[in-house]
């Protein structure tokens, strides 16, 4: 039916767990999909964030292409202790307002867009930065620790310390497990877990009129 809502499904999980493999599963088989670190990526170039970025840390987050190096203030956000945490309290106060009215720009865009049956949003941090309200279904994806570890250290070369400082920085994942409708375990191959994504796709998009 013309002009009928669209559901939009929030993924979740641990660092590492597979929730972009998940969301792109999920976009092979039709939906739409709304990469929030590609929206963090757009508004970490707009200038009067580079411009606040720069009076909040100087030089030192810039790369020689004159845009903000992720990895350098990584460097200082999620460094340990107090001064991490109160630095990534600016950042975030700084571009997570941004990133969410992005998000909703996007989503909403996607509502009108026809042929599309649902709309998924990969936000590791969707519960975290208040994008809560942004989705109507969670997925929640599970997979133990050291299979995580183990393909973060593989990706993303990051030691247990990065990894560990990452992780403490968001929900405890027994909380977003709970608030989610859906569970997907991706520990092991991923035709297992396509098959899981199917059966909630199916679930999700069967009501919807042809």
């Amino acid at each position: 039916m013309a002009g009928s809502r669209k559901t939009v499904v929030g993924i979740l999980g641990g660092i590492g767990s597979g929730k972009s493999t998940v969301a792109r599963q999920f976009e092979t088989l039709g939906a739409a999909l709304v990469e929030a670190d590609e929206l963090g990526h757009e508004v970490l170039r707009r200038r009067e964030v580079k411009r606040r970025a720069r009076e909040l840390w100087g030089e030192r987050v810039f790369g020689s292409d004159g845009e903000i190096d992720r990895k350098q203030l990584a460097e200082i956000v999620f460094s340990p202790g107090p001064s991490g945490k109160g630095q990534r309290d600016v950042l975030e106060a700084l571009v997570h307002p941004l990133i969410g009215q992005e998000l909703s720009d996007r989503i909403e865009s996607l509502q009108r867009v026809p042929g599309v049956p649902l709309i998924v949003v990969d936000a590791a941090i969707l519960l975290e930065a208040g994008w809560r309200e942004a989705v109507d279904v969670l997925v929640f994806v599970d997979a133990p620790q050291a299979q995580r570890l183990e393909r973060v250290r593989a990706a993303r070369r990051w030691d247990s310390r990065q990894f560990e400082n990452r992780e403490s920085a968001q929900k405890p994942l027994s909380f977003k497990r709970q608030c989610a409708e859906y569970v997907i375990d991706n520990s092991g191959s991923p035709e297992q877990t396509l098959h899981q994504v199917e059966r909630i796709y199916t679930t999700l998009t069967q009501d919807l009129p042809a």
